[in-house]
């Protein structure tokens, strides 16, 4: 397991959790995000999650009440990695590749895929 399985395993993956918000935020030039944050909630718990260093993202669908299935970091020659990519096809590429990809299993609302380099989750957001 690498540090992105990890940290979204000890969030069960954020199955069941909602999405209550969603940001793009440019820390580098604000005329062009580079950081996506979801705000998500479960019950009681609340927390923010930030995608830094993003350089695409793709959303598919979404409505008024957005739950995850699951969150997972994306691995080459999958199914997964097959529908991160049609979504990442709908977002300008850039000069760079970010490291990482994480795809958003949708129960409701839309599903998201991000390429990104850092993740950073804070609880109580």
């Amino acid at each position: 397991m690498n540090d992105i399985d990890v940290t979204l395993k000890a969030f069960d993956y954020f199955h069941d959790w909602y999405v209550d918000s969603i940001a793009l935020q440019g820390n580098e030039a604000s005329t062009c995000p580079d950081t996506l944050t979801l705000v998500l909630s479960l019950a009681d718990r609340r927390v923010s999650i930030a995608f830094a260093g993003m350089t695409r993202l793709g959303i598919e669908n979404g409505g008024t009440v957005n739950i995850v299935l699951s969150m997972e970091e994306v691995q080459p020659n999958t199914e997964v990695n097959a529908i991160a990519q049609r979504l990442l096809k709908q977002s300008l590429r850039g000069k760079r590749t970010a490291q990482h990809v994480v795809y958003l299993h949708p129960t409701a609302g839309f599903a998201i895929a991000v390429e990104f380099d850092f993740l950073a989750i804070k609880e109580g957001a």
